[in-house]
């Protein structure tokens, strides 16, 4: 027993001696591979082109180093990597230049940890350009070796990282997208990845916004939410790219916060609350236009290929006139975007911002006209095929002024494909108001018209035309119909108009006292007596009214009207005329009147 007891001591004995020699002959290799490796790191600027070829040999791309700097620190290895390019190709769908490459390894902590530990690693100066359309293809986002390399690289390798003054341009076909990355620090721990920074979009802001990244979870089945916060955002360069107004953008400001929430490596919510948010034009003219949205929310889920979403309780404002309103629709790549209206919407308040197109007083006009109404339904289409609007409004009003009527009660429903559009207007039981012009409103029983605007190509220019046949005016006093085409580029304008039968009594109410005179009005107005009526009403018009009275044979314009039975008090001192036939016959400015008889 004591000799089994003596071989086994001998046996640890050994056995610990081994191990000990093991352990001192591996410590004093790792010491000189370590002071291998510390005194080598200078000279790994000349062992650039071996670093390039397996770079290439093992993910296929191009890489190219311009110099690199290596040294051993007290806590490990620090390398200065400058002028790295990433060229794109057949194996990679991104292409990236980046200024500088600072890292530093924390040596020792990598080693325990199994993670690559650095107590800096930092990137200056990145070009990082994306071709979507490969990336996203499903056939082919699996066979990018460089990409694999990168996912493994900043979500799981490294510990932390930070980037400053990068910009990612995002290539898709003909179009291409902006993003500046002022700042960004990463941090991976326990399959946690927080990251927070500041951005901009080059087209939609002049200022950055800051985001925050909160996932967990492998490259595959990330999940977490994604977070944006404008404040006081310059948005001037998409208002200007989106918008040409005659009145210059003086001030701009957004502010909204946005959250997008990540499932198995996707986006699937977005979520967007907007706040107060302005808009200041200005001119030379000294008047100010201000807009803004006040507030609202934003929501869209993905489903079979398309985005849904609907906006609540957008609150606009114009010039100290709100609107509210709610929107839903959804977006495709292929079918593009479709938005409707919820619920009726008031007209005027949109009316506010003609400043912002006229070059005139026509914006003060319209304001005087004070227009009223109810847009009850929208929807709006834009995609490949172009874009398509239906819209109907309801008991649209306006007031009278500056010698135009105003109406009451017309309903128009409006259809746009494209670069044509079809606009009916109907009203029934209304009122036209014409006090001011005429001696009295005049009751309308009818209106109804058909109306067409599209695109005509003449002598090699397009021009715009607005056409109607049979517009139907149906008064207590008369009933009128109207065939008119014009041509809105350089007012070219053709129309034919019926007046019904009429007795001369009615006759009188149509007489304009402010354009044709008061004194005129009046006296035609106890002239014209008796039981006649007027009849055969025709007007015809073809020209410019600009040139009128067409003395260079440009247009012409035609009027024809008869006085039957009628009689017609001169004066005092004149015989009146009594069961009166006349013929009126208008020719440009020329007037011809026949009376074949009277008593």
């Amino acid at each position: 027993m004591g000799k089994k007891r003596e071989i086994a001591g001998k046996a640890v004995t050994w056995t610990a001696k081994k191990l000990w020699l093991g352990l001192a002959v591996f410590l004093v290799l790792f010491a000189v591979l370590l002071s291998v490796l510390r005194y080598s790191l200078p000279y790994l600027d000349n062992k650039k082109p071996l670093l390039e070829e397996y770079i290439n040999q093992q993910y296929g791309v191009a890489l190219s180093i311009g110099t690199l700097k290596a040294d051993w620190l007290q806590s490990g290895p620090s390398i200065v990597l400058e002028d790295v390019k990433l060229q794109s190709n057949a194996q990679s769908p991104i292409a990236m230049d980046i200024d500088n490459i600072d890292i530093e390894l924390n040596f020792w902590q990598s080693l325990t940890t199994g993670q690559l530990s650095s107590k800096q690693f930092n990137l200056d100066g990145v070009a990082l350009t994306v071709e979507t359309t490969r990336l996203n293809s499903d056939e082919q986002s699996s066979d990018y070796p460089v990409i694999d390399a990168l996912h493994d690289l900043f979500l799981e390798q490294l510990e932390r990282f930070s980037l400053r003054d990068g910009v990612v341009t995002l290539l898709k076909e003909d179009t291409e997208q902006v993003i500046e990355v002022s700042e960004l620090s990463w941090l991976n721990r326990n399959g946690q990845h927080r990251g927070a920074g500041a951005f901009r979009v080059q087209e939609l802001a002049s200022n950055a916004a800051t985001f925050l990244i909160d996932l967990d979870g492998g490259k595959g089945n990330l999940r977490g939410t994604l977070y944006a916060q404008a404040e006081d955002v310059d948005i001037s360069p998409w208002v200007s790219g989106k918008l040409q107004t005659r009145r210059p953008l003086k001030e701009s400001r957004a502010n909204l916060e946005a959250w997008a929430e990540v499932e198995n490596s996707k986006i699937s919510a977005v979520f967007t609350q907007i706040h107060d948010s302005r808009l200041t034009w200005g001119g030379q003219d000294n008047v100010t236009v201000s807009t803004g949205i006040l507030g609202g929310s934003f929501q869209a889920l993905p489903k079979n290929d398309h985005w849904y979403f609907r906006i609540d309780q957008l609150e606009v404002v114009s010039n100290k006139q709100r609107l509210v309103t709610d929107l839903v629709g959804r977006w495709s790549q292929d079918d593009g975007l479709l938005i409707n209206t919820i619920k009726p919407t008031p007209v005027n308040p949109f009316l506010v911002l003609l400043p912002l197109f006229t070059d005139d007083t026509a914006d003060d006009d319209v304001r005087d006209f004070a227009p009223t109404g109810q847009l009850a339904t929208l929807q709006m289409k834009a995609g490949q095929a172009g874009l398509a609007v239906t819209a109907k409004l309801l008991d649209v009003s306006w007031k009278q002024h500056d010698g135009i009527p105003g109406l009451q009660q017309l309903d128009v429903d409006i259809n746009w494909h494209n670069s044509q559009g079809a606009v009916r207007v109907q009203s029934r039981d209304a009122m036209l108001l014409t006090d001011t012009l005429l001696p009295e409103n005049i009751g309308l029983n009818q209106l109804d018209a058909n109306i067409y605007v599209y695109p005509l190509q003449t002598n090699g220019q397009q021009n715009w035309m607005l056409s109607y046949d049979d517009l139907i005016l149906d008064t207590a006093v008369a009933k009128v119909t109207q065939s008119l085409r014009v041509n809105l580029s350089d007012a070219d304008l053709s129309l034919f108009t019926t007046v019904s039968d009429m007795p001369v009594d009615s006759a009188k109410k149509l007489f304009p006292a402010t354009l044709m005179g008061k004194n005129t009005a009046a006296y035609l107005t106890r002239a014209l007596t008796g039981k006649g009526k007027v009849a055969n009403t025709r007007i015809l018009w073809h020209g410019k009214p600009g040139n009128f009275p067409f003395s260079d044979n440009t247009g012409v314009f035609q009027a024809y009207t008869s006085l039957q039975e009628s009689a017609f008090d001169f004066s005092e001192q004149w015989p009146a005329l009594d069961d009166m036939n006349m013929a009126l016959a208008f020719e440009n400015n020329g007037l011809v009147m026949k009376a074949p008889a009277a008593t």
